[in-house]
């Protein structure tokens, strides 16, 4: 094969390669993998990539935020023992971080709400005692 014959053979896979890689395109398909695909096979390249199904394209879905989960510890009424143990209540968890900052109860002050075995101190409960610091 002589220099004009090579050339004529690299232009003709080159067009073949474009050709594949346009209806790839429209094809919802990688144009770059299929003009390699085009220019080494040929024709057989361009009837591969009409074998496959036209490739929908993907609808970008909202990016939407998670919806917020509930706070337990905000929406249940606490109860709370005084200095002299009495029961007083029911509190909301805003209540209680107030009665904190204005000092009527402390760290150490018994609290209860529903779902808890028995009372306890603030301290005792970690994600409780968060929320006064």
């Amino acid at each position: 094969m002589n220099s004009p014959d090579l050339l004529q053979l690299f232009i003709a896979a080159a067009v073949m390669g474009a050709i594949t890689a346009y209806f790839a395109k429209q094809r919802g398909r990688e144009p770059g993998k299929w003009f390699i695909i085009g220019f080494l096979a040929g024709v057989f390249g361009l009837l591969a990539l009409f074998m496959f199904p036209k490739e929908e394209p993907k609808k970008e879905t909202p990016s939407v935020p998670p919806a917020p989960v509930p706070d337990a510890l905000a929406s249940k009424s606490w109860y709370y023992l005084d200095a002299q143990h009495n029961t007083l209540g029911p509190q909301t968890l805003d209540q209680l971080k107030t009665l904190y900052r204005e000092q009527k109860i402390s760290l150490k002050t018994f609290v209860w709400c529903e779902g808890m075995q028995g009372w306890k101190r603030i301290e005792e409960m970690a994600e409780l005692e968060n929320r006064f610091m």
